[in-house]
């Protein structure tokens, strides 16, 4: 595996934060399934917003893979070494095509009189799936002194919606 590959491995390992062995192995597979096909690292989103549910989004060319599943259970304080616990996800491609679309919804909470405020922001993406259309939602958490990069889908959002409007501009294959 590049140097690149495992740096973007790594990092999406890091932010996981051991949230979830499954999905941290099916990265380690995804990797090794992409090797040095790219001559970049993919975007990714590790989203652990709601503390009950993590997903994974990594977009790459073409294609974006998701990884869901719920966080892996606590050890049991007094667990003898023969217990276990199960970690599982669910994972799904979606192709990027023409059909795709993308939304952004902006709230700004003002203050007083003030013109300025938080803002908000939600990026809606919807993909085609089969005759069905998934839709996949990324909030932007209100910036404070607390929240850092990590809680920003900015920057993957940006590259989602670069590769829609690249396979929109696409020529049609007939």
């Amino acid at each position: 595996m590049s140097e690149q590959a495992s740096s973007w491995l790594s990092e999406t390992r890091d932010k996981l934060g051991g949230q979830s062995a499954s999905i941290a192995a099916a990265l380690d597979d995804l990797a090794a399934t992409l090797g040095d096909q790219s001559d970049r690292a993919p975007a990714t989103w590790v989203d652990l917003r709601h503390g009950e549910h993590v997903a994974v989004y990594v977009l790459t060319s073409g294609l974006l893979h998701r990884f869901t599943g719920e966080p892996d259970p606590f050890p049991k304080p007094n667990a003898m070494p023969h217990e276990t616990r199960k970690s599982g996800c669910e994972y799904r491609v979606f192709p990027i095509t023409r059909n795709a679309t993308f939304s952004l919804s902006v709230n700004v909470t003002m203050a007083g009189t003030g013109t300025s405020g938080t803002a908000e922001r939600e990026w809606t993406f919807r993909l085609p799936a089969g005759r069905d259309v998934e839709e996949i939602s990324l909030a932007m958490p209100p910036r404070s002194s607390t929240s850092g990069e990590d809680a920003d889908p900015t920057t993957f959002a940006r590259a989602l919606t670069e590769a829609i409007a690249a396979a929109a501009a696409a020529p049609e294959i007939p």
